[in-house]
């Protein structure tokens, strides 16, 4: 009986939740299958030397959960520009070294500035879950990765604000729009610290106005060696708000390389921005390479 050490399965497949297993199998590439109900939760009992595991365009149940003690390498995916088709999967996996998340979102999420001026409760709602489940993924099940890939999160989320009105006690709650990765990192008090993470790499990423996202993210990774910013939405450099003129404390203190791809439409003050970046991050070299 055949027992491959890698397998490839298609579009258009079922995977059953009574699937077969493999003891020998270390490589596992699903491409758009519908996986039943507690698949991954038995990948340790299924798989039990398995290493690589990618999802891509993979279908599951919403309380799915990637379960492995051997898993070391993640990479979960959607390439059909759907927003919240389903949810970010889980990760139950203690020795997982490197995540790649890719998401796209950008067809549907065009919509929201018509969203928030019109049915604002709709965007938040169908955003809420979608936004928990991928602050999970990101701060709880990567915080001990050496490597974290992140694609894609490129566009705006509507999140409730609670508004104090000047001259009253009344408090109103508004709708607003952030940057995807930034509303990953608010409303967490205190963001897990991604004391392995030696390389991050961040994709076709909105950064915001002022390179909040960027900065929270950093201020968690006291062993970071190397940043990659690939063709991310880069603020504004007229736009870009200094407060005190001082270098932020605690921003990846080790960081020794940051690399930065980017054309002139992402970023129409280029040269300011990469200054600023260069100020903060002073134990870094920074290299740009303009595409």
């Amino acid at each position: 009986m055949c027992s491959p050490a890698a397998l490839d399965v298609a579009c258009g497949i079922n995977l059953p939740s009574v699937a077969p297993g493999s003891r020998h199998l270390t490589r596992l590439r699903l491409d758009g299958v519908t996986v039943g109900d507690g698949v991954m939760e038995q990948l340790g009992a299924l798989f039990p030397v398995l290493e690589d595991l990618e999802l891509w365009d993979c279908s599951y149940p919403a309380s799915a959960r990637v379960t492995s003690d051997t898993l070391r390498y993640l990479a979960v995916g959607d390439r059909q520009k759907r927003f919240d088709a389903a949810p970010p999967v889980a990760i139950s996996a203690p020795r997982l070294a490197t995540l790649r998340l890719h998401v796209h979102t950008g067809r549907e999420l065009n919509r929201m500035p018509w969203l928030v001026k019109n049915r604002s409760d709709y965007a938040f709602a169908r955003n809420a879950a979608f936004l928990k489940s991928l602050r999970e993924l990101l701060l709880a099940s990567a915080a001990g990765a050496s490597c974290v890939e992140l694609s894609g999160l490129s566009t705006a989320c509507v999140v409730s604000q609670v508004v104090e009105k000047k001259d009253c006690a009344v408090q109103a709650e508004r709708f607003v729009t952030v940057p995807l990765l930034q509303a990953i990192f608010d409303e967490v008090q205190k963001p897990p610290v991604f004391s392995n993470l030696r390389r991050l790499v961040l994709a076709e990423c909105d950064l915001g106005d002022d390179l909040r996202p960027l900065w929270r993210f950093l201020q968690n990774t006291p062993a970071l060696d190397d940043l990659y910013l690939r063709h991310c939405k880069l603020p504004d450099g007229l736009k870009r708000k200094r407060k005190g003129g001082k270098n932020m404390p605690g921003v990846a203190p080790n960081l020794k390389l940051v690399q930065i791809e980017s054309n002139a439409k992402h970023a129409p003050n280029f040269h300011e921005v990469i200054s600023d970046i260069s100020r903060e991050l002073q134990t870094a070299t920074v290299h740009v390479i303009r595409v």
